[in-house]
């Protein structure tokens, strides 16, 4: 009888260990998931930047980083999910403008999308002036979206 017992106690603690190893911690938010992007963002813009300052800007960080902005915000859209605005208890910069006006925030995405996509391309041709150009209208129309869709700092 004790064997018994021994070994049905030990196939439930296998079971109850087997069950809680299959279970999936919840992951990160949509909120983390879109201050991570945008934080990537700030940081590739960052970079441009610094690149730009230099008399030799390294292509590779231009257009690593550009790459890394243009994706990002390619994916974007997916992180604002209805339920993911301002909360109790949700720290995050996003306007319940977002949700109310969806069709906007895309269209202003979408732009942002685009000019990032030109950045790309400028910076294979190489020239600086261009570069810094293109920077500016990325920088406008990321601008355009923060004004009407995040809280001020």
């Amino acid at each position: 009888m004790r064997s018994r017992v021994i070994v049905f106690t030990a196939g439930l603690a296998l079971a109850l260990a087997s069950a809680a190893y299959g279970q999936a911690s919840p992951g990160p938010s949509p909120v983390q998931l879109r201050q991570g992007q945008f934080r990537e963002v700030g940081t590739a813009f960052k970079a441009i930047n610094d690149e730009l300052r230099k008399t030799a800007p390294g292509r590779f960080v231009l257009a690593s980083s550009a790459r890394t902005i243009a994706d990002n915000l390619h994916h974007i859209g997916a992180l604002f999910p209805t339920g993911s605005g301002p909360a109790p208890g949700v720290k995050t910069k996003a306007k319940l403008a977002i949700w109310s006006d969806r069709a906007q925030f895309d269209r202003l995405n979408a732009s942002a999308i685009n000019e990032a996509n030109r950045l790309t391309s400028v910076i294979r041709s190489n020239d600086q002036t261009a570069i810094r150009t293109q920077m500016r209208a990325l920088g406008g129309a990321c601008k355009s979206c923060h004004d009407q869709f995040r809280v001020a700092d």
